[in-house]
């Protein structure tokens, strides 16, 4: 038996009905949540000129014990000042695979940073484009 086998146990033993489901359902978020985790699928590393859409859109991966989930609402955050990026949404909901993205156009400052993607339930993920100016037709 676990240790936390043996302390659901002896609350069994010790507690009344009433006091069990308190204490069930206070856990129940912790619990709940435990598995989930959300991961960045698509748009990073990637780089592009300034003031240019990025090529590949910034995608991440919500999922349950490894199993997708469907309608949890990922919000993203780009820096407020220096190199940067305009998202097309600050926020977007996960289809049946699990995924939520959008596309990223770079503003004109030089330089890498730090698109920040975020659910309510997980730990933040990070995604890293960066910018640079483009000189003479070469990267």
């Amino acid at each position: 038996m676990t240790g936390a086998s043996k302390n659901i146990a002896w609350l069994l033993r010790t507690l009344n009905f009433t006091w069990i489901l308190f204490v069930l359902v206070a856990a129940l978020p912790s619990i709940a949540h435990a598995g989930h985790t959300l991961t960045a699928s698509a748009g990073t590393p990637q780089s592009t000129a300034i003031s240019t859409v990025f090529s590949t859109v910034l995608e991440v991966t919500y999922t349950d014990g490894g199993n997708p989930v469907e309608g949890k609402v990922v919000t993203f955050a780009v820096p407020g000042s220096g190199a940067s990026a305009t998202l097309s949404a600050s926020s977007a909901t996960t289809n049946a695979a699990g995924v939520a993205s959008v596309t990223a156009t770079a503003n004109a400052t030089v330089g890498a940073y730090v698109v920040t993607a975020s659910e309510e339930n997980v730990t933040d993920v990070t995604l890293r484009p960066d910018q640079h100016r483009w000189c003479c037709g070469q990267p």
